[in-house]
């Protein structure tokens, strides 16, 4: 409770003004006040379409590109791995930059990598790396794997290596593969 005396008639007016004020902006327009503009001015000039530039793309042939492309070559690369000389110890996927190499491991117990040549790049960090040296770099690569997003893929057969509740797994790929010639700090 308030202490002050005219503490009722200060919030009776409070109250009246609100009141007051509220029946002005709802029925102004009624009263003969302008409405304020709806449009801002900035609108019109944020989304000015005669300032807006588009660009026709026209590729003549696309057609005929598409229907040919099977037969056609391009100059990326793809990678071919051989499956008599690799180890199965998909550092290739690991060392992609581009993920254009990707490891898969499936319920069935399945596993190995997948190559996409329309995200290679032809760094050779694959080829780089891999202990065996059964990775091929192919310079040229049909069109129609570039177009339609051909992913291939190499089964591979599981490494001797644990790979359950190991936690020196990589650790000791990597001395398998290198012979041992690897240390921890």
């Amino acid at each position: 409770m308030s202490t002050h005396q005219s503490m009722d008639r200060i919030c009776a007016a409070a109250l009246a003004l609100t009141l007051l004020l509220t029946i002005l902006f709802v029925n102004g327009e009624a009263l003969g006040l302008q409405p304020a503009s709806r449009a801002q001015g900035y609108e019109t000039r944020l989304f000015d379409t005669a300032r807006v530039h588009t660009i026709d793309i026209v590729m003549d042939g696309w057609e005929d590109f598409i229907e040919t492309c099977e037969n056609e070559e391009y100059a990326a690369c793809a990678v071919v791995i051989d499956g008599v000389k690799c180890t199965s110890c998909r550092m290739c996927a690991t060392f992609c930059p581009t993920g254009a190499i990707a490891k898969f491991d499936e319920a069935d117990g399945a596993m190995g990598v997948t190559h996409t040549p329309a995200d290679c790049v032809k760094c050779g960090s694959c080829q780089d790396i891999c202990p065996a040296g059964a990775i091929t770099i192919l310079d040229e690569v049909r069109a129609s794997w570039l177009v339609d997003g051909s992913r291939h893929r190499y089964a591979m057969t599981p490494r001797a290596v644990d790979l359950a509740d190991n936690p020196h797994q990589i650790l000791d790929t990597f001395r398998q593969t290198f012979n041992g010639d690897i240390f921890e700090r």
